[in-house]
């Protein structure tokens, strides 16, 4: 019995991993709605100031580099090779958040840039915590976990997509690889 339920863990999990369960989650912001302020962000058609434009290309480099270097992983085949891939990638986020936090943000933008890496931090507590759910064994939490992790990561997605950085969006699934 425990080791269905593990087989039915990893199941899912690598279900989630290759897209084939997952959830379409797209939002718009409209001008005059609450949340976020949108005076900072030059209008459709308008040019970004240099040090938007700067730290941007900054932004992108960084997450381009994560991207390549989450995609050199070795692909997991069975669940300790998720887990083991899923602490990769997080040990991976943390370098990415250190070269990131290096990065200052102009002044227009600091507030959004903020909430879009404190999103980014959840996200990477939420893989950790995945992790040491699946390495435990516990079905039940390992799946509240990766839909905590699949809900952060589109939250994550439009804060960045918000700033224009595409380079830094999360996979729908919310679990890379």
């Amino acid at each position: 019995m425990k080791i269905a339920g593990i087989v039915l863990l990893a199941a899912i999990v690598l279900a989630i991993l290759t897209g084939a369960c997952r959830v379409e989650f797209y939002a718009f912001k409209q001008e005059g709605t609450p949340g976020r302020s949108t005076a900072s962000l030059p209008r459709y058609g308008q040019a970004a100031s240099s040090e938007q434009a700067t730290w941007k290309a900054e932004m992108s480099s960084a997450c381009s580099d994560l991207t390549a270097r989450i995609a050199r992983l070795t692909a997991p085949k069975d669940r300790d090779g998720l887990v083991q891939h899923l602490r990769q990638i997080v040990a991976l986020e943390h370098s990415f958040e250190a070269r990131a936090s290096s990065l200052e943000p102009p002044a227009s933008l600091a507030a959004e840039a903020e909430r879009a890496l404190a999103s980014r931090r959840d996200w990477k507590r939420a893989l950790a915590r995945l992790a040491r759910a699946g390495a435990s064994g516990e079905r039940n939490a390992a799946l509240r976990e990766a839909t905590v992790a699949q809900s952060v990561a589109q939250r994550t997605t439009l804060l960045f997509g918000s700033l224009g950085l595409t380079e830094c969006l999360l996979p729908r699934t919310g679990i890379p690889g």
